[in-house]
């Protein structure tokens, strides 16, 4: 079992977002560490490695996410029009020349029902195409737009730091009750394993609604969190 995890952290260190360099040498090192430990290494311990290293990812991946959203949608969707042959351009460009971007014209009714599914295939192609090449040069992307990458690394950073003030408050009621200890702090664990790039990331309603839960069984007035 330690092996395969090793395997997933392995596959996570190549999601690391390119404007990380440094968490990426730091991550192969790790990485080299885990190997070496061979079958000595626990799962528990490269379970926390993973979690770790998304946790660390976590605000640069949202904000190349959002920035492909928000400034990347046209230059998606030129790859896209470049890569399709002429009569499926022609389509697209009309339906697009009326504000419907890529992806909702994917996700729509026309898109199955006008375009054959070699035509399917050949947009799908084409997205999956302009999406591993803006990924490969997401550096240069994220270059060019700085000031607004910047600003939502921020915002991504402090949400992350309002998540991780959540897992803490609900860790602190698991020294109330030695009875509930060890169930608080398993639940601890599972939201910090959240952060893992091969989980989903921890949601703070979802904790917030455990933390609601633990302060009624151990008796808690109810307060701000």
């Amino acid at each position: 079992m330690p092996q395969e995890m090793i395997r997933q952290f392995e596959a996570a260190l190549h999601k690391i977002p390119p404007t990380l360099p440094r968490l990426e040498m730091e991550a192969r090192e790790k990485l080299g560490e885990l190997k070496a430990a061979g079958d000595a290494v626990s799962e528990e311990a490269v379970v926390a490695a993973i979690a770790e290293l998304g946790r660390q990812e976590f605000a640069h991946r949202r904000a190349i996410e959002e920035l492909h959203r928000t400034e990347g949608e046209g230059v998606e969707t030129a790859l896209v029009l470049e890569h399709v042959e002429a009569p499926v351009r022609s389509k697209l460009e009309r339906m697009l020349g009326s504000g419907v971007g890529i992806e909702e014209l994917m996700e729509s009714a026309w898109f199955r029902e006008q375009l054959s599914q070699e035509e399917q295939y050949q947009v799908e192609d084409g997205v999956s195409l302009a999406r591993y090449k803006m990924e490969k040069e997401d550096r240069g992307f994220v270059t060019e737009h700085r000031e607004a990458f910047d600003a939502l690394v921020k915002k991504w950073e402090d949400y992350a730091k309002g998540v991780d003030d959540h897992i803490k408050a609900l860790r602190n009621l698991a020294k109330a009750d030695p009875a509930y200890t060890d169930e608080i702090l398993s639940q601890v664990l599972r939201f910090r394993r959240a952060w893992s790039l091969a989980e989903r990331d921890p949601d703070p309603d979802e904790i917030e609604t455990a933390i609601d839960y633990w302060k009624g069984v151990l008796g808690f007035e109810d307060e701000a969190h």
